[in-house]
């Protein structure tokens, strides 16, 4: 009896100071095996980690024109209508023609103005040569005066050999004929302005006639329009029925409201706004895989073009900004078109052939530290401490503490790592 209390009491000393020295020397922990650790385990893997963000925005053309109603001269009252329009995502050369609007009010005030013009023109040769005429007859009217006042002036130079009744006659005679001779000359004077007071009336309804046959003939050619490019057609929208729809033939559109646009589909770009909290690592260069939400599991190359150096806030805060990115497309298809949204995912980091485990198998080991539970065997786990280089969202680059092909588990997510 004494004997196995004895080793009893010996064999529980043993195992306290076992524990005791297990306890003070700071070795790590091995849990045992009670019925296993029972959560979901990974494998840490040597691989390349790729950190990426992303971002959303829509698809413009880096070289386009756009389309707008024209403006015409003149008094305008009213949209216009749309007789003739080229589809939507039609491929167009310069000279065709985008759109048509309906012309026929500028034409007939064309041929009305033109009508009139040659009407003005008419009455202005005729008039000129009713003037021509006029002035003939008047000249030689004056010539005539001036004829019969020399004259008289040569027979007063008989007044010396001839009676003083005589005398007087041919002095009245000349006064008479010098007197008319001088009226006549104002009066062709004066019929002269007169004359050319009403040939300039009619000149000046001429011009203006001009004026306007062609400013409706200039309307009437605006009113048609024509492809500058080569490019792509996309049309605008409009508000039809309760909601936005195409522009199409028959809509009524008011001066300067867009029409279309001509893109030049081989140059396409992505514009999208970045968060701030989004900001850290981008930078002009930066390779990008662009997917459009029209067209999901298809996605393009491209990189980051620019990227504004002045944030915007939004009317919700001032305290967050946003900044506005763009991303050319380097390899667009027929697919890819202006306004369709798209999703943007940007590589800001690459860590090459490093040890990776999921971020839920990390956690928090002091203030400054991380720890993972490493499973070795017959559901027990082993608690080691390991230095992180890095943390994605899903993925954590680990520099020591464990090696390729380590099974760790992962932790519940309120003991998971946190940034």
């Amino acid at each position: 009896m004494t004997v196995r209390f004895r080793t009893a009491r010996s064999f529980l000393s043993s195992a306290v100071i076992t524990a005791l020295a297990a306890g003070c020397s700071g070795a790590r922990a091995v849990e045992p095996a009670a019925g296993g650790h029972g959560g979901r385990t990974s494998v840490v893997t040597r691989k390349d980690v790729v950190q990426t963000v992303r971002l959303h925005g829509l698809v413009e053309a880096v070289e386009s024109t756009p389309i707008a109603t024209p403006r015409l001269s003149g008094a305008q009252s009213g949209g216009l209508v749309i007789t003739r329009l080229m589809a939507n995502g039609a491929r167009v050369e310069p000279g065709d023609i985008l759109v048509e609007f309906d012309r026929q009010e500028q034409i007939n005030a064309a041929l009305e103005k033109r009508a009139e013009w040659q009407d003005l023109v008419a009455q202005i040769e005729k008039k000129k040569a009713e003037q021509a005429e006029l002035r003939a007859k008047d000249l030689t009217e004056l010539e005539n005066a001036k004829n019969a006042a020399e004259t008289a002036r040569l027979e007063t130079l008989k007044n010396e050999m001839l009676p003083v009744i005589e005398i007087e006659k041919n002095t009245n005679a000349f006064e008479a004929a010098q007197a008319r001779h001088e009226q006549l000359q104002e009066s062709l004077a004066l019929k002269r302005q007169a004359a050319q007071a009403e040939l300039k009336m009619l000149e000046v309804q001429r011009d203006r006639a001009t004026a306007e046959f062609r400013q409706a003939e200039e309307n009437a050619e605006r009113m048609i329009v024509a492809s500058p490019m080569d490019g792509l057609v996309v049309l605008k929208t409009n508000w039809r029925g309760g909601g936005m729809s195409d522009i199409q033939e028959g809509d009524e559109m008011w001066p300067g409201r867009p029409v279309m646009q001509v893109v030049n589909p081989k140059q396409m770009r992505v514009r999208v706004r970045v968060n701030q909290g989004d900001l850290p690592g981008l930078r002009r260069g930066l390779a990008a895989r662009i997917e459009l939400d029209a067209f999901p599991g298809h996605t393009y190359p491209g990189r980051l073009e620019r990227l504004a150096p002045v944030g915007l806030t939004s009317t919700l805060s001032t305290a967050v900004r946003s900044y506005v990115a763009v991303f050319a497309l380097d390899q667009p298809d027929r697919r890819v078109a202006p306004d369709l949204s798209a999703a943007v995912d940007v590589e800001v980091a690459r860590w090459r052939q490093a040890l990776s485990v999921p971020r839920s198998a990390i956690r928090r080991a002091g203030s400054a530290g991380y720890e993972i539970a490493v499973a070795t065997g017959e559901g027990a786990i082993d608690w080691r401490p390991v230095e992180v280089t890095a943390l994605t969202d899903m993925e954590a680059v680990i520099g020591e503490g464990v090696t390729a092909d380590d099974r760790v588990v992962m932790t519940p997510p309120s003991e998971g790592a946190s940034e």
